[in-house]
């Protein structure tokens, strides 16, 4: 990979992106590097890393955030992030895909239970339920949904009366974890 000066980035000409380790990669604990920066609705300078294991992309620009600063900052995002809907519609797609080709299936004489843990706008929790018959679910500590408000839930203990689950989905959601995906295991 050719070189970058990122250095107003990173706080002098000398650094590189090769050159700056990031934070363990939250997915596998790995280590991570530095791959680019952006500036998110305006105002967060988020800083973006690469697991060298996993290849895992992921930021730690919201890793302290309090829970009320977070529930602002998804609200705005929801006007901002512009390729949002897309990115749904690719998930659900794959979804009714895999529904087809009986690679998902649910436990006999019942439909398909599924969460989607992230559930953002509900989107996909809404697609399931309708488009697909399923009995389905979403899990959002931040986001205020826009589609399924009566099926998804900002209490874990909510979710876990419903339980279990045939799929559990988690589109866009490892890399806000401020923890390795061991540590979120056991919070879980």
């Amino acid at each position: 990979m050719p070189k970058m000066d990122v250095g107003p980035l990173l706080g002098g000409p000398e650094e590189s992106m090769t050159q700056r380790s990031g934070p363990a990669c939250k997915l596998c604990g790995k280590q991570t590097q530095y791959r680019f920066s952006n500036l998110l609705l305006g105002t967060i300078e988020a800083a973006y890393f690469k697991c060298e294991s996993c290849d895992l992309l992921q930021s730690d620009h919201l890793d302290h955030v309090n829970s009320e600063d977070m529930s602002g900052l998804y609200a705005k995002g929801e006007i901002h992030d512009t390729g949002a809907a897309w990115r749904q519609i690719c998930i659900c797609t794959r979804l009714e895909q895999l529904t087809k080709l009986g690679v998902i299936r649910g436990m006999a004489k019942r439909p398909i239970r599924a969460l989607d843990f992230g559930a953002g706008s509900g989107f996909c929790v809404s697609f399931m339920r309708h488009r697909l018959q399923w009995e389905a679910y979403g899990f959002d500590l931040f986001s205020d949904p826009t589609f399924a408000k009566n099926n998804i839930f900002n209490s874990w203990s909510d979710v876990q009366a419903r339980a279990p689950f045939d799929v559990i989905i988690a589109s866009e959601v490892f890399e806000h974890f401020s923890r390795t995906l061991d540590g979120n295991r056991k919070a879980i």
